[in-house]
């Protein structure tokens, strides 16, 4: 017995002293990767010992550990990312919790591959176009109050705010309603005006923003005449809890809450926004006067990785927003809800391989109360919205080919109030359905170039087919008036849609050069709101029809883009692009007002067209620490009653500044007279022009860190030249200033 203990007593010391020995001879370096320059956290950055096959990669705390035997002491650690410069440090003088900083690139860095878990690749299926994809390091910390004041320093993108404090982007000279608002590739235009109020978007909560300019993408839907911005949610976060809050001209001031956790393959975030302005009119003593708006905003998202390689991952996502806006003066109030679930599953299984396929419902509640004056003093809205989506690519040889079917069903219960005379109202019903199916297909052949440095040339073909059903659910009662909505029959339509293009990019040394040419024709339907907002007396109008036709759009599109980076004294790099399209449309949505009626009515306009040429350049200085960029755009149109209140030139002037967790954007600008037109009860139209103007905007902010927090001060001056423009005595163009803190655990 006892000879026994002895040798378990023996086999346990072996194992103790295997497991000291072990220990002995591994070691380990503990760190942080960093940007240089913005001190943000860099994930997915390799970290690995050269000529061995040991290495790891950070998390979104740019945190890394790296594991390695005694006997590599004296190796070299090589740290390496895609969008940065490599860095290369001998293991011995590697210490403990050391932060270490990379400088960006401008081109990036060859033969790096980092499978980034939700990085979409829809613009890469889809045909080649204008785009623009920003990071969340190139854009959060720099004082932006929300995604619009981002995309206004564009020099192609129109940000318009209503007397509401609702901010629409518009894209190329296009309307509002012609770019499409997507939330992780699900819409979220609104069914009223095929809008979205891009205020609600907080920068905190975006990993990027993809903005694809021209009406080109085919695997977005239809109704993306002028562009798609598809906004990518943070699923993962580099904190625990989050809290921001803003103050600024107007009486505003909101407040974020945002908290996170990680649970091994599940990651889970909650955010809850709340926010105020009082806006007050111009000249009023006696009494004061203001437009009033709260906005509460609550959102949360979920993602489970399936698998150790992130190749099967599940995600969902919620939303609700409240908005609500009185007008004192004039005794008008809007109420509007919208609520989103929506879930993602990107898979890649046996035998099937990979696809995606998303599923979503969108409840939007709208009241609108107007003036007793006016002719239309009530209107109610309620709309639920299912869509579906599913992809699949298929790749054979040098073919590949991207299938993808979409579904949308769409139910609105609207009612209308309408003046009798002077005494009676009479309520107006409506209950209309729309079922729209879709299927795209989009096929490339990558044809072999015979040519070094050219990597790529491509020709692509993309065909759609949409089927769109609208039935109204029951007999509608039509009030006595011209200017009241008449609904048809039932109608259907059947409509193709093809294009086609070319796409050419390489690399030679240090100079990078992509170029594409796009022709082809898109589509989009009368949403049913546009529908019902077609006057009963249309002789108005040149379609003379009862009903709006779908708008058709034929395109043409020539876009390059050169990137070169080069080590002269201080010059980092530079980058030039170029592109021209023209857009010719048939049947365009033309909306107008009528004196008396607050509400927006439609009819088409035959024909309509617009032309334009976009250019920017951007110098690279002190390794990205400055940043000089340029752009202009100019604009032709046939029709300005087609695209009112939209400038026909834009030109930028941008300098960037980021260094020591400091960054800072002066932003000059300079846009062309804007014209609109309103209809009157004749039938004639009267123009309203608004004054071209120069101006300036600065965002700066800083980042300090202590322990575990990190503390984010930001501030904005919108406007900083004094060219305030006085309309229906409520400021426009006027200086507008806004500081927030934020504070991070």
């Amino acid at each position: 017995m006892t000879r026994k203990i002895l040798q378990y007593m023996l086999i346990l010391s072996i194992i103790v002293a295997s497991s000291i020995s072990a220990q002995v001879r591994q070691r380990e370096v503990i760190g942080y990767i960093q940007d240089i320059n913005t001190h943000e956290y860099l994930n997915d950055v390799q970290i690995s010992i050269m000529g061995t096959k040991i290495g790891t990669i950070t998390n979104m705390r740019g945190y890394f550990k790296l594991q390695y035997p005694i006997a590599y002491r004296n190796y070299e650690v090589k740290i390496q990312h895609i969008a940065y410069e490599s860095l290369e440090i001998e293991i011995s003088s590697m210490k403990k919790n050391q932060t270490y900083g990379l400088t960006p690139r401008i081109i990036p860095l060859q033969g790096i591959r980092i499978e980034v878990e939700g990085i979409h690749n829809k613009l890469k299926q889809d045909l080649p176009q204008a785009i623009t994809i920003l990071e969340a390091r190139t854009f959060q910390g720099k004082g932006y109050a929300d995604a619009a004041d981002m995309l206004k320093t564009d020099h192609s993108v129109q940000v318009s705010e209503s007397h509401t404090g609702q901010r629409q982007v518009s894209i190329r000279g296009g309307n509002a309603d012609e770019t499409v608002i997507l939330y992780d590739n699900i819409r979220l235009n609104r069914l009223y005006d095929s809008r979205f109020d891009l205020s609600l978007i907080d920068v905190d909560e975006m990993a990027r923003m993809e903005v694809i300019k021209g009406s080109n993408t085919v695997l977005y839907g239809t109704g993306a005449l002028a562009g798609v911005i598809n906004i990518v949610p943070q699923y993962k976060r580099d904190y625990l809890l989050k809290f921001k809050q803003s103050v600024g001209s107007y009486d505003a001031g909101n407040w974020t809450l945002q908290a996170y956790k990680n649970m091994g393959p599940v990651d889970l975030t909650l955010t809850m926004k709340k926010g105020a302005t009082n806006r007050k009119y111009e000249n009023v003593v006696d009494k004061p006067e203001f437009l009033k708006n709260i906005m509460t905003h609550y959102q949360s998202n979920l993602s489970i990785r399936l698998d150790r390689k992130g190749e099967n991952i599940l995600r969902f996502s919620g939303m609700a927003s409240m908005f609500d806006y009185e007008n004192m003066r004039l005794s008008e109030t809007l109420d509007m809800d919208t609520q989103l679930l929506m879930g993602q599953y990107n898979a890649n299984l046996p035998f099937i391989g990979k696809f995606e396929t998303s599923a979503a419902i969108t409840r939007q509640d709208e009241i609108q109360n107007y003036s007793l004056n006016s002719y239309i003093p009530y209107r109610k809205l309620s709309s639920q919205t299912i869509q579906y989506n599913m992809e699949k690519p298929i790749s054979i040889s040098r073919f590949e080919t991207i299938l993808a079917y979409q579904f949308e069903n769409v139910d609105l219960d609207y009612k209308e109030k309408n003046k009798v005379d002077l005494l009676r109202l009479q309520t107006v019903p409506y209950n209309l359905k729309r079922v729209h199916h879709g299927i795209a297909v989009v096929s490339k052949y990558h044809a072999p170039t015979g040519y070094e440095y050219l990597s790529t040339f491509d020709y692509n073909v993309s065909f759609r087919r949409d089927w769109v059903h609208d039935t109204r659910i029951d007999d509608l009662s039509i009030a006595d008036s011209e200017w009241t909505p008449m609904w048809p029959d039932d109608k259907k339509y059947t409509i193709n849609t093809l294009k086609f293009s070319a796409h050419l990019s390489g690399m030679k040394d240090d100079l990078m050069f992509n170029a594409y040419m796009n022709h082809g024709s898109s589509i989009k339907f009368p949403s049913l709101i546009q529908q019902v907002s077609r006057p009963q007396n249309h002789s108005y109008f040149e379609n003379k029809t009862l009903y709006l036709l779908p708008e058709k759009s034929q395109s043409t599109e020539l876009g390059f883009e050169v990137t070169r980076q080069i080590s002269v004294d201080d010059i980092m790099g530079w980058q030039i692009s170029g592109n021209f399209f023209k857009n010719y449309y048939t049947n365009k949505f033309r909306y107008f007002f009528v004196p008396g009626i607050p509400v927006a009515y439609y009819d088409n306009v035959r024909t309509a067209s617009i032309m334009g040429i976009e250019a920017t350049g951007k110098i690279f200085l002190l390794n990205k620490k400055f940043t000089f960029g340029v752009g202009v755009a100019k604009y032709s149109v046939s029709d300005k009653a087609a695209f009112p209140f939209k400038f026909d030139q834009k030109a930028t002037v941008d300098f960037i500044y980021a260094h020591n967790g400091w960054q800072a954007h002066a932003h000059f600008f300079g846009e062309g007279k804007q014209v609109g037109w309103i209809r009157f009860y004749n039938g004639g139209f009267g123009e309203l022009d608004l004054p071209g103007f120069i101006n300036c905007d600065f965002f700066m902010g800083k980042t300090i860190e202590f322990m575990n927090f990190k503390t984010l001060i930001t501030a904005s001056a919108r406007n900083i030249l004094d060219t305030e423009l006085v309309v229906a005595e409520l400021p426009y163009r006027d200086r507008r200033f806004n500081l927030s803190l934020g504070i991070q655990y």
